[in-house]
């Protein structure tokens, strides 16, 4: 046996370990490096409806055997003195608020 062909193995396993190790951390570090990158700004703004006739014309739209069906009579209701376009705005954000809590809460967080 001859110590030097087996440490020269060791160093080549070694060697191959540190550039495994190496690999590793560099794409560790990039892939970190991209969620602080700047991303690019698309600016698209949907206008949304909220009016009773917009709500009306869309439910006809999308489910013609029953049509705009509101049962509690929401959207005539004027939450807090507003106007009737302020309430339908507040229930679509508040039912998207709790959407998300759901979604969050189905998964455990």
């Amino acid at each position: 046996r001859l110590p030097c062909i087996s440490q020269f193995r060791l160093s080549r396993r070694k060697r191959r370990k540190e550039k495994m190790k190496f690999a590793a951390i560099l794409a560790t570090l990039v892939g970190s490096a991209a969620a602080f990158a700047p991303s690019s700004q698309s600016v698209s703004r949907t206008a949304l409806s909220e009016t009773k006739g917009d709500l009306e014309s869309l439910g006809k739209q999308l489910n013609p055997i029953v049509g705009y069906w509101d049962p509690l009579g929401l959207t005539d209701a004027a939450f807090w003195g507003k106007s009737d376009e302020f309430t339908i705005g507040w229930l679509r954000q508040a039912e998207v608020k709790h959407g998300r809590v759901a979604m969050a809460a189905i998964t455990g967080c």
